[in-house]
């Protein structure tokens, strides 16, 4: 104005009953909330306050010292823009740095400021949550725990970042379907590959197993003798596949397996692959499973094949 006060209303510093620019009302409010006592000489209202306006001028607090009375268009460089107005609640900080996560949307709104600004902002003193961070996932529950025996349920409520995004485990109980149909479908076809090598390998050892009759071994000891066999197979094979399969996934994670971005997100990540003892064991049961169910059908046959049927099988 033309007395040079400080704020419209005059240099008084502001006030809640002035203007809107802390967190009390929460929310913008109409023109003439707080006339006539905040309006300026001139009869306008709400002139700071409610919201602030981001300027194309350079900030510089002495400009105005030395610039033109009429039309000032602001220092001719800057390291930052001028503010006008005045916002709900509004704070002054300096850029330290950025970051960025794995949510485009998470990185749009979130920023980092010390817990003495975030209150200024706010206008309180208190604190509504508390995140505690871990460095690894499964530590997530004994954490839980130790929590819930030290803290008072009844004044806070505690929840894991699982219970807090829906999505994500909505998301884990979709692919544990899927990959459970997966597996089911795998195991049929080991079982049918399994079924066929084995029932071959039986046929053609027909006239074997004939001979071992013959020198008076019950048919019970022969379908006895090819699940063993089989089994023995199977562990061997089993045993193998492990140890190959190990290798390849310590190798295979030592390198990296450089994956695109998941969808909402800007950055991608390197897969690696983890060996899991309880996945190991539960492969090596399915396979040997599948290779002793396979050899009792072929085992019960060769075994009821009459001695003198089987012993043509040597000609």
């Amino acid at each position: 104005g033309e007395d040079g006060r400080l704020y419209p209303w005059g240099d008084p510093a502001p006030t809640i009953t002035m203007c809107n620019y802390t967190e009390v009302v929460k929310d913008t409010t109409p023109v003439g909330q707080y006339s006539p006592q905040s309006d300026s000489p001139y009869g306008c209202a709400d002139m700071a306050g409610n919201a602030w306006d981001w300027t194309a001028d350079w900030y510089n607090p002495t400009y105005y010292q030395t610039g033109p009375k009429r039309n000032p268009q602001g220092p001719d460089t800057g390291q930052s823009r001028a503010l006008r107005g005045g916002a709900m609640n509004s704070l002054d900080c300096e850029v330290a740095g950025i970051f960025q996560t794995f949510s485009k949307d998470y990185d749009a709104h979130a920023i980092r400021i010390p817990l003495a600004g975030a209150q200024e902002l706010l206008n309180t003193s208190g604190v509504t949550n508390i995140v505690v961070r871990l460095h690894r996932t499964e530590d997530t529950e004994p954490v839980m725990q130790e929590l819930r025996a030290r803290i008072e349920q009844d004044n806070f409520e505690i929840k894991s970042w699982i219970q807090l995004n829906d999505f994500y485990e909505k998301t884990v109980a979709l692919y544990r379907q899927q990959f459970g149909a997966l597996q089911v479908i795998i195991l049929i076809v080991v079982l049918l590959g399994v079924a066929n090598t084995v029932g071959m390998s039986v046929l053609e050892r027909i006239g074997e197993f004939g001979t071992i009759m013959s020198l008076g071994n019950r048919a019970a000891y022969v379908f006895r003798l090819i699940v063993l066999e089989n089994m023995l197979l199977g562990l061997a094979g089993t045993g193998i596949g492990v140890l190959l399969g190990s290798g390849l996934a310590v190798l295979i994670s030592a390198v990296g397996i450089a994956m695109p971005p998941p969808p909402n997100a800007d950055l991608g990540y390197t897969a690696h692959i983890l060996i899991l003892p309880f996945s190991l064991l539960t492969a090596s049961v399915t396979g040997v499973s599948a290779t002793v169910l396979a050899a009792i059908l072929p085992a019960r046959r060769a075994s009821r094949t009459p001695v003198a049927e089987a012993l043509r099988q040597n000609f």
